[in-house]
C-alpha cells in the first residue's frame, strides 16, 4: 500500500534519478480575448473571439545564467528549489505579433464598443469576458 501512495511521487518528481534535461526548442504563443454579449436585446447571447497577439517562434531560447537563477531565488521557492540553474531557459518572445488582426474595421469598431460598455458600471454586467494566454511548447 505504501508503494501506491510514495510510488508516483517518486516516479514523476524531479528529485528522480532517471530525470534527464529536456530543454525547449520552439515555443508557440497567442492572447485572445472571448466576449459573450448578454444584452437583453438578443435571444441568446452572442460570443465573438479576438486574436489580440499572436507568434509562431520566439526571438531567443537560452539558458539562465546561474546569476539570474540566484538573483531570482529559484533555488528557495518551493516549485523550483530541486532545479538546477542548467534546467531553466528563458525564452524571449517578439514585442509585435507576427498576424495582423483579420478583422474590418466594422469589427474593430465593435470591440471598441464593447471596452466601452466594459468601463460604463450600468453596462458592464451585460459582458462576459475571457482572455486566454495559450503556449504551446515543442521538446
Amino acid at each position: 500500500m505504501l508503494f501506491f501512495l510514495i510510488g508516483p511521487f517518486a516516479f514523476f518528481s524531479n528529485l528522480r534519478f532517471a530525470a534527464t534535461y529536456n530543454p525547449i526548442e520552439d515555443i508557440s504563443l497567442k492572447f485572445s480575448l472571448t466576449i459573450k454579449d448578454k444584452d437583453p436585446q438578443y435571444v441568446s447571447p452572442r460570443t465573438y473571439e479576438f486574436d489580440l497577439y499572436q507568434t509562431d517562434s520566439p526571438v531567443s531560447i537560452k539558458e539562465m545564467s546561474e546569476e539570474q537563477f540566484n538573483r531570482l531565488n529559484y533555488n528557495e521557492q518551493p516549485e523550483t528549489k530541486f532545479f538546477e540553474q542548467q534546467q531553466v531557459q528563458v525564452v524571449q518572445m517578439k514585442s509585435s505579433s507576427e498576424y495582423a488582426w483579420q478583422a474590418s474595421d466594422d469589427y474593430k469598431k465593435l470591440f471598441q464598443k464593447f471596452m466601452t460598455r466594459a468601463a460604463n458600471q450600468k453596462l458592464s454586467n451585460t459582458l462576459e469576458m475571457n482572455a486566454t494566454l495559450s503556449f504551446v511548447f515543442k521538446r
